[in-house]
């Protein structure tokens, strides 16, 4: 399924460590840009509203952009750290915009396995803090 969409490392085998990575920076970027183009579709046809799917159609170029670039260099700590910074900006967005409500902030733990899995447990905890450590405002809704 979808064999146009992968693409073969062949520096990458079964056996080795970044395979795993490799596969779910594929899987990531496959998922994240047929998210956008329904969104995309969606705020166009049904609800008109051009600056949303002008916000969705810059995330699924950005997708692609990353995806083609990935594809081309082979650079796996890069497409790596662009995967996590794609995630992590879409589920803070969606919390920030559901205000934590909607069950918002059950998405935002997607963010911590994919950081650690993709970057490791140095840059992911590096991530996950920087996340976390935000100037603190007794009204604001926190994340964590």
């Amino acid at each position: 399924m979808f064999k146009f969409w992968y693409k073969e490392f062949p520096q990458y085998p079964s056996d080795h460590p970044d395979y795993w990575r490799v596969r779910l920076i594929i899987h990531a970027l496959l998922i994240v840009s047929c998210y956008f183009c329904i969104l995309t579709m969606t705020n166009l046809v049904a609800f008109s509203n051009y600056t949303f799917a002008l916000l969705d159609g810059t995330g699924l170029l950005i997708s692609l952009g990353i995806y083609v670039y990935f594809r081309k260099t082979e650079k796996v700590d890069w497409a790596a750290w662009a995967v996590t910074i794609l995630i992590t900006s879409i589920v803070l967005l969606f919390v920030m915009s559901a205000g934590g409500y909607r069950h918002s902030l059950f998405w935002a733990t997607i963010i911590p396995p994919v950081a650690f899995f993709l970057l490791g447990k140095k840059w992911g905890s590096w991530v996950i803090g920087n996340i976390c450590h935000r100037k603190r405002d007794p009204t604001d809704s926190q994340l964590c």
